[in-house]
């Protein structure tokens, strides 16, 4: 453990609400501010306050996060990991669509579910998850100085009872306690609607980088009651970002005649960003440009606008909601920047009708399940009045005769929820009975999902239809589900608390756990490596906006190209060396001292008059600068220390 942890403080955990958006491109977290009573988002290392979900596997053994990660994906790395959101929980054959859209190498194991291959090694999504949940709460930490171990953490709505357990795993091997799982739209209800009082029905349009959730909820004097939701798990911002991609390369084949291979998908990206706000945008690559216009854009992206529409359509059905009840909808997730997904809403509620775009897209839903943090840790007076009433999104039942579905809890029921039902034998003297529970909304269990499995033995042997078995399921605030099986007759009873084949064993959580906290002292290190080549790579460039200032052309004469061209050599070394995974903390800052001593004759010659260097260091010199090597210390460390404010 490096120093600047050991002294992150333990005390007032107890108080630190914490809300997490686990994201399919990126992730937000925030916490709750007691001074302020405001929700903050805690930037990362690099400043932004959103972090792309991403992680990369080096050859080294480390392990990188974030835009780090990220910005090794355009190279076709198959050690680039991202987008697990759209398989976890799922099945190999239920994720193949997804699965067959990666760059990186996923795999079926012998349960039937996806695993991701590096090398040969093996991660399942859970992991992944984990790495980049892992990331969130070690920056977080060093940003409060406190120890986080509790936290609310966001899923789609439509996420099944599988995708769910599978998550708060991922989150148990980061070293977290999910304090509750929260739906996205949800949680984004509760940023938009905080202090609202009066009573009116909304629509949460939730459409972020691979998922979409569309929900209604009922506001009335800090109650959000979820009646209905419907969603996509496997569609979303990347998608069109893959349509993009095919049409770009189906005009290069007819431009050059052959097909373009690979495309940068930060080109893509720019421009599905840039035709959001523009009419039209340039496509560049080598030997070719396309001039794309909006109204092209939004042809070929056809498929996607209809079937992001299709959720709207079952959630107004189920809950039997007329669009002229609803009384606004609020925008959530990047991807409801694109002007034909705003216009499609407006056409299907009616002109008149308000989009609410007043909450940050990419924010709002860590800022919501902070709230509920807060809510559920009793702190902050502006949440004492919360009440979040939230649904299941799909039915739950168990399988009957002839393979049929026969639902106990139907989909859209106020969690949480406990309902029975009695069943009976389907055979003379059958001592013994399978229950198997699905989740899904199709008349027959084939087509749908598989949850679990549990038997119930030792019943008398009886005409069939004398036993009455009663089958009780119990869903909790987080969507995850117990089921009990109680014979009236005997008393026998069975249950379980249903973990599907996906999630790990707790041998496995363990284990994981163990090797997250080894790789926290190897991170960190990593992290204090790039920070310290950004902060040398921001001091050359100063230094050379400082030589070629005008004044310092006849100070510094011939000499000036001389050092212009030692600071590119030095930039060129950092550009060439920075990410070096064996560069160490020692040799960057070896690096640096020998880039001061070289430059400091010049530095010495730029600066030998008291009114220049009183006008670099914007005030008088610091009296302690008794030698020419203190006083071109305190210039240099000025010079570190300017240009900050540009970043973003």
């Amino acid at each position: 453990m490096s120093d600047s942890e050991s002294s992150i403080s333990e005390e007032s955990q107890s108080k630190l609400c914490i809300g997490i958006d686990l994201g399919t491109t990126n992730s937000v977290i925030s916490y709750f501010n007691e001074e302020t009573e405001q929700v903050e988002i805690i930037p990362n290392p690099l400043g932004d306050r959103i972090t792309p979900s991403v992680v990369c596997f080096t050859e080294s053994g480390e392990i990188l996060v974030g835009k780090n990660a990220q910005e090794l994906e355009s190279d076709k790395n198959e050690t680039v990991i991202s987008h697990v959101k759209r398989f976890i929980g799922k099945t190999y054959i239920d994720a193949k669509d997804s699965i067959d859209m990666l760059e990186y190498d996923v795999i079926q194991d012998h349960n039937g579910f996806p695993i991701i291959k590096v090398g040969d090694k093996r991660y399942k999504p859970e992991q992944i998850s984990a790495q980049v949940l892992y990331y969130l709460k070690s920056y977080a930490e060093e940003y409060l100085r406190k120890k986080i171990k509790d936290a609310v953490i966001t899923v789609p709505a439509y996420f099944n009872e599988s995708q769910r357990r599978a998550t708060k795993d991922a989150v148990t091997i980061a070293g977290l306690n999910c304090l509750r799982l929260v739906a996205e739209p949800t949680s984004a209800c509760l940023c938009y609607g905080l202090h609202k009082s009066q009573q009116e029905k909304v629509l949460v349009y939730d459409l972020g980088g691979g998922t979409l959730d569309v929900s209604i909820l009922d506001l009335c004097d800090g109650v959000f009651e979820v009646i209905g939701t419907s969603g996509n798990t496997e569609l979303g911002g990347s998608d069109v970002d893959y349509m993009l991609k095919e049409f770009i390369i189906k005009k290069y084949k007819e431009t050059n005649g052959k097909r373009l291979e690979e495309i940068p998908m930060s080109v893509i990206e720019n421009a599905k960003k840039v035709l959001s706000n523009l009419k039209k945008t340039t496509i560049r690559l080598p030997g070719f440009k396309y001039n794309l216009s909006r109204s092209e854009f939004e042809m070929v992206i056809q498929d996607f606008i209809d079937q992001a529409m299709e959720p709207v359509d079952e959630v107004l059905e189920d809950t039997e909601t007329d669009p002229s009840e609803i009384s606004q909808i609020v925008l959530v997730g990047g991807s409801t920047r694109i002007p034909k997904i705003q216009q499609t809403l407006k056409q299907m509620f009616g002109r008149g009708k308000p989009l609410n775009k007043s909450i940050n897209p990419d924010e709002a839903v860590s800022y919501g399940a902070t709230i509920q943090a807060s809510i559920i840790q009793n702190v902050g007076s502006m949440s004492k009045d919360l009440i979040l009433l939230d649904v299941t999104p799909l039915s739950l039942g168990i399988e009957t005769t002839g393979g049929q579905m026969c639902k106990i809890i139907n989909r859209n029921s106020s969690l949480p929820i406990e309902t029975s039902k009695v069943f009976s034998t389907v055979e003379d003297n059958q001592e013994t009975v399978e229950i198997k529970v699905f989740q899904g909304e199709r008349q027959f269990t084939k087509d749908n999902f598989c949850l679990g499995t549990f038997m119930l033995d030792g019943l008398p042997m009886t005409p069939r239809g004398v036993p009455k078995i009663k089958v009780t399921f119990k869903l909790d605030c987080d969507g995850l589900l117990d089921v009990t099986a109680v014979d009236k007759n005997t008393g026998l009873v069975a249950g379980v608390t249903l973990k599907s084949e996906t999630n790990l064993t707790q041998e496995e959580v363990s284990e994981l756990i163990r090797e997250a906290e080894l790789y926290q002292a190897t991170d960190s290190l990593r992290r204090q490596c790039l920070e310290e080549v950004e902060r040398f790579r921001e001091y050359m460039y100063n230094i050379q906006r400082q030589v070629n200032l005008e004044e310092m052309e006849e100070i510094l004469s011939e000499s000036r190209s001389d050092v212009n061209k030692y600071i590119l050599e030095v930039l060129s070394w950092i550009d060439m060396n920075g990410e070096n995974e064996g560069l160490n903390l020692e040799q960057i800052k070896n690096a640096r001292e020998l880039a001061e001593y070289n430059l400091r004759p010049y530095l010495q010659k730029m600066y030998s008059h008291q009114e220049e260097i009183k006008d670099i260091l914007g005030r008088e010199v610091n009296e302690e600068c008794v030698t020419q090597d203190d006083l071109i210390a305190e210039i240099c460390s000025t010079l570190e220390g300017e240009g900050k404010e540009d970043e973003y």
